[in-house]
């Protein structure tokens, strides 16, 4: 997953960093070093991002690699 998909769903939840991070479970921190790019999406944050929406890895994959494609 890309680090700036992250961003987009928080920004469509309308969620802070703050907020967005207590729902995935994880620190403000770690949300703010994803959207600056400064860490990349780990397989665990991933993985609680597919859970709360409820979609499979193997759709967030192919939702990256159609982005790559449209580039």
């Amino acid at each position: 997953m890309r680090n700036e998909t992250v961003k987009n769903i928080r920004d469509y939840l309308g969620m802070s960093q703050k907020e967005f991070a207590k729902w995935l479970g994880v620190s403000r921190s770690v949300i703010g070093m994803i959207e600056t790019n400064q860490r990349n999406v780990s397989p665990r944050v991933q993985n609680k991002i597919a859970r709360r929406f409820r979609i499979t890895n193997d759709f967030l994959a192919f939702v990256e690699n159609k982005k790559r494609l449209s580039s």
